[in-house]
């Protein structure tokens, strides 16, 4: 397992060849309200947003244009599930398109745009030689950003977060796609370097600390900072240029570093989140999935909003 005092590994992946401009603070914390409740996502009104053809860059060479597809169960007549886009997963298994069940308690959905988390319900001891799948896709408006790990626990004697087989793509729809688009290489860096002010949270968790993970039956709660924050966003932009992500993989005691305190579960986690910025336009979003440092087991999974704080200038800025 990770100790809690252990240093977060952050990966940055670079959807188009920018850089950085130097160091800034990290994330600016508000006091908030409490969660409330809220009502669990409904995966018609997911699906529609994600099914239907994206196109996208693949190594940053070949534009490659695929078709996210409903999946019947056997006896007809209900949709099970979503395949995406065959192509991302280059395994043999997945050549079609990996299948994210909607009876999967791994995978998590909300139905606000095409944004989904899919992963292990527990982080193994042992390295995951590839059995471990772990994908993010993060709704950005005109576009959506899907980052894919083979493996992203690696629960070696070392005792190390390790990442392999990382993959990142923007995909766009039809209407939004042009030959402009680029992808760059995953970048290793030590800091993701933006200050980001947060806006709102959803999260699915479990009822209490030591209760197993079973989809039907988290609690969905939600919370609002102060939505003003978000007044200087122009939405009719967000994702039509370049993003940049980036991967954390951090202890609890770490991540109100770069993340509202309000996640924190009130026991030591591990932390795994995944996020995207809209150069563009300052716009943020990202998903965090904590699982217990005491068995392992997923506890929690929330959709972050927010923007950069940069007073307001957002313009020209590179990441």
């Amino acid at each position: 397992m990770f100790p809690e005092t252990a240093k977060c590994r952050r990966v940055l992946f670079t959807v188009a060849l920018f850089s950085l401009p130097g160091t800034r603070a990290l994330t600016t914390i508000q006091s908030a309200i409490s969660f409330r409740p809220s009502p669990s996502p409904r995966f018609d009104e997911f699906s529609e947003k994600l099914l239907g053809e994206w196109s996208w860059w693949h190594d940053g060479e070949t534009a490659v244009t695929g078709s996210v597809q409903e999946v019947m169960r056997s006896c007809g007549g209900v949709v099970q599930g979503v395949r995406e886009v065959p192509g991302l997963f280059p395994t043999k298994e997945n050549k079609d398109g990996i299948y994210l069940n909607r009876s999967n308690d791994g995978f998590v959905f909300f139905d606000q745009d095409a944004s989904y988390s899919f992963g292990p319900v527990a982080l193994t001891v042992e390295a995951s030689n590839g059995h471990d799948t772990w994908i993010s896709s993060l709704g950005m408006g005109k576009s959506r950003l899907c980052i894919v790990s083979a493996s992203v626990n690696g629960l070696k004697e070392e005792k190390e977060a390790t990442a392999s087989s990382d993959r990142c793509y923007q995909l766009f729809r039809k209407e939004s796609w042009n030959n402009d688009n680029d992808f760059c290489n995953i970048h290793l860096i030590d800091d993701p370097s933006a200050a980001i002010v947060w806006s709102k949270i959803l999260q699915c968790k479990t009822c209490s600390l030591n209760h197993p993970w079973m989809l039907q039956r988290v609690k969905w709660e939600s919370l609002s900072f102060d939505t003003n924050v978000m007044g200087i966003i122009k939405m009719d932009q967000v994702g039509s240029g370049p993003l940049t992500a980036w991967k954390l993989v951090q202890s609890s005691s770490d991540m109100t570093i770069f993340y509202p305190q309000e996640l924190l579960m009130g026991q030591a986690s591990t932390a795994i989140s995944l996020g995207a910025i809209c150069s563009q336009t300052g716009y943020v979003k990202s998903i965090i999935r904590q699982y217990s440092i005491t068995d392992n087991t997923l506890q929690s999974v929330a959709l972050l909003e927010g923007r950069l704080n940069l007073d307001g200038d957002v313009e020209g800025l590179r990441l």
